[in-house]
């Protein structure tokens, strides 16, 4: 797989290549070494390295990810560099970056996964005493 797919202004469902520049145009699933977005989008990524300027990415999956000027759903990887910037949910071995506005990053999950098994079990537990 040593090919570059590049594209401009275009709309495509699934790609998969070694390297893959989307400027200004989008795609649903992108499977790839290496994947640089300039003001477009991309639904999923799976790739070694992710660079994203002026674009957004709804989940990504990879080892080196770096997002400027855009937006995420979902992070997963081993280094994520963040510049203004707003993520749903991170999870990352290392987290860099400035004005970052995180919703839920590892820790927030966990506690927030605890929280509601606690309270979904409280509540089985008050509905089996009733059935009592």
């Amino acid at each position: 797989m040593d090919e570059e797919i590049k594209f401009e202004a275009e709309e495509l469902a699934q790609v998969e290549a070694e390297r893959v520049s989307i400027q200004g145009g989008g795609a649903q699933h992108v499977k790839a070494d290496k994947v640089y977005v300039n003001g477009g989008g991309i639904g999923q990524v799976e790739a070694r390295f992710v660079e994203v300027q002026n674009g957004g990415i709804g989940m990504v999956h990879g080892e080196n990810v770096t997002v400027k000027d855009g937006g995420v759903g979902c992070v997963l990887a081993a280094n994520v560099r963040l510049d203004d910037v707003s993520v749903f949910c991170v999870a990352a071995g290392s987290i860099e970056g400035s004005d970052v506005h995180i919703l839920f990053d590892l820790r927030a999950a966990v506690l927030f996964g605890m929280v509601v098994g606690a309270i979904l079990g409280l509540l089985k537990y008050i509905e089996r005493c009733q059935e009592a």
